[in-house]
């Protein structure tokens, strides 16, 4: 809502959600956020992560971090037990790192995501909508997504 307030926001060009990521180890043990109770799950502050984690993650400890990648060292190192985390982030990170994985997705989280353009310049705002719809139309914006994001 803030940040409605402070921009105009195109049309989503992109849905994400939350999820976990966990050392490989434990994947079969943490399941759901009611198998983290009593456990620390690291989150990015500043972040929906963050804020679903609080609203949701009430029997576990949550810790918040300034930076990705102390929470994904914090996790390596054995201090956290989970990184919640946009589902993307912590995909990428588990396949390219190889040591941990994401045990839960929690589609119901979802994010859209649009470019912000200064309140009240609807020539922009209709240009940019326009852009994304027809990438969308003629098949490009799919062409893209199956390349570079990690589904």
């Amino acid at each position: 809502a803030e940040r409605e307030e402070a921009a105009d926001f195109t049309q989503s060009y992109f849905d994400a959600f939350q999820s976990l990521l966990v050392r490989s180890a434990d994947e079969a043990k943490y399941t759901t956020l009611e198998s983290l109770a009593g456990k620390t799950i690291a989150v990015q502050t500043g972040t929906t992560g963050e804020t679903f984690a609080k609203e949701n993650a009430t029997s576990s400890t949550i810790q918040s971090f300034d930076e990705a990648s102390a929470m994904f060292l914090a996790l390596e190192s054995g201090q956290v037990d989970g990184v919640l985390q946009d589902y993307l982030i912590n995909k990428e990170r588990a396949d390219k790192q190889g040591t941990s994985v994401v045990s839960i997705k929690f589609e119901d989280t979802p994010e859209q995501y649009g470019f912000a353009v200064e309140t009240g310049n609807t020539a922009l705002l209709e240009i940019l909508n326009k852009g994304i719809t027809d990438l969308k139309a003629d098949g490009t914006y799919k062409t893209i997504y199956d390349k570079y994001f990690i589904g």
